[in-house]
C-alpha cells in the first residue's frame, strides 16, 4: 500500500475528498527513461502561436497546462491549480471541458490537494523532505514551484534529458499589466498581475546549479535570461 492509498496522509494536507485510486508518475515512467534524449517543453507565452509546433512531431515534448491545445505533446503536465478548476467546470460556472487528448495527464500534487481530484491524470508527488530544492528521482517528486514551467523542467531533468528547449516562456506582461498566455483560458479576474513573473523568473535561478541537462530558451524576446538562447528552427535542427 502506498502513499496515495493512505486516507490519513491526504487529510492532514487538507484534502476531502480522497483519490484513492489516482495513478501516479510511477506507474508511467521509470527515472532515465528518456536517458540522452532531446526535450521540448511547450510553455503558455504569447509567441508558442508563432511557431510550427508540428514539426515537433515524432520528439520528446512536454505540454505545460494548456499547450497541449497546440502541439501533440508526448505527455502534459498540468501543475496549475487554476486551470484544472477552470477545467473542471468550477470557474465562472462553466460546465466541464472534456478534453480531447489522446496523450498521458500528468497533474501535480499540489492541484491535486486543492482540488481533491486528480482529473483522472497521473499523479506526480511532492518530495517529503519540505526543503527539497529539487527532485531527483520520479518516486521522490517534484517541489511546488511557483510555477508549472519549472516544474516540468525539473521533470525532464528527472526522465534524463541531455537537452531541455524552453519553448513559449516569454515571462512578459500583457498590456492590461497582467499574466499573458496564447489560450486566454483564464478569466480576467483569475489573472495575476504581471509582477508574478519576477518570482517565476527568481525560481528559474536555481536550475543551472541542480539540473544535469542543458538548459536553452528558445523564446524570442523573452525576458528570462538565465539560460543561453538560439531559436526554436535552431533547436531543430542540431
Amino acid at each position: 500500500m502506498g502513499r496515495w492509498q493512505d486516507e490519513a496522509y491526504f487529510r492532514s494536507r487538507g484534502a476531502g475528498t480522497v483519490p484513492y485510486h489516482s495513478p501516479r508518475f510511477t506507474d508511467l515512467y521509470e527515472d532515465g527513461a528518456w536517458d540522452g534524449e532531446d526535450v521540448w517543453i511547450i510553455g503558455g507565452g504569447p509567441s508558442v502561436k508563432t511557431h510550427d509546433l508540428d514539426l515537433l512531431h515524432g520528439r520528446k515534448v512536454i505540454a505545460v497546462n494548456m499547450g497541449f491545445t497546440v502541439c501533440e505533446p508526448t505527455f502534459i503536465f498540468v501543475g496549475s491549480v487554476l486551470l484544472l478548476q477552470r477545467l473542471s467546470g468550477r470557474l465562472g460556472g462553466g460546465k466541464n471541458v472534456v478534453l480531447d487528448i489522446n496523450c498521458p495527464m500528468v497533474v501535480h500534487e499540489r492541484a491535486v490537494w486543492n482540488l481533491k481530484s486528480s482529473m483522472g491524470g497521473y499523479v506526480l508527488e511532492v518530495p517529503e523532505d519540505v526543503n527539497s530544492s529539487w527532485g531527483r528521482t520520479v518516486r521522490e517528486g517534484v517541489p511546488a514551484f511557483s510555477n508549472s514551467g519549472i516544474m516540468a523542467v525539473n521533470i525532464a531533468d528527472i526522465l534524463g534529458a541531455s537537452r531541455i528547449f524552453l519553448v513559449g516562456f516569454d515571462m512578459q506582461a500583457a498590456k492590461d499589466g497582467k499574466t499573458d498566455n496564447f489560450h486566454n483560458f483564464y478569466p480576467d479576474h483569475m489573472r495575476p498581475p504581471g509582477s508574478h513573473y519576477d518570482s517565476y523568473m527568481q525560481d528559474f535561478e536555481r536550475v543551472p546549479k541542480h539540473c544535469k541537462a542543458e538548459v536553452v530558451n528558445c523564446t524570442p524576446d523573452s525576458r528570462m535570461t538565465v539560460f543561453p538562447h538560439m531559436s526554436y528552427a535552431e533547436s531543430l535542427e542540431i
